[in-house]
């Protein structure tokens, strides 16, 4: 690792980015490099959707016609999400989806 000095101290640079390892260490970090911003913006879109109905993930991926184990990694910002996918969340959720484009619009800003 290299080493920085500022005013007279040293400090050690960190070999990944301080969210990432803030979010290894806690557990919530799940991909090794950067995720896309978009991708974790629809993942949080679709969470508070969800929780906003009071519904399970596999609630909802029976309202969406996917498998209980494709939500997480969509709530996770895992990947890169695709329109079908998009529409059918929308679907799922019962919000049109210009909705959903632009709740994570806001997210992203």
């Amino acid at each position: 690792m290299s080493r920085r000095c500022v005013r007279g101290r040293r400090y050690r640079r960190l070999a990944m980015p301080f969210f990432q390892l803030a979010g290894t260490l806690l557990g919530v970090s799940r991909l090794p490099g950067r995720r896309d911003p978009v991708a974790v913006a629809l993942g949080i879109a679709v969470r508070l959707l969800r929780e906003e109905r009071g519904w399970s993930r596999e609630a909802l991926a029976y309202r969406c016609g996917l498998e209980p184990e494709d939500i997480g990694p969509v709530e996770g910002g895992e990947g890169s999400p695709t329109l079908a996918l998009a529409l059918k969340l929308a679907a799922g959720l019962e919000v049109p989806a210009a909705d959903l484009v632009g709740t994570v619009e806001e997210l992203m800003r």
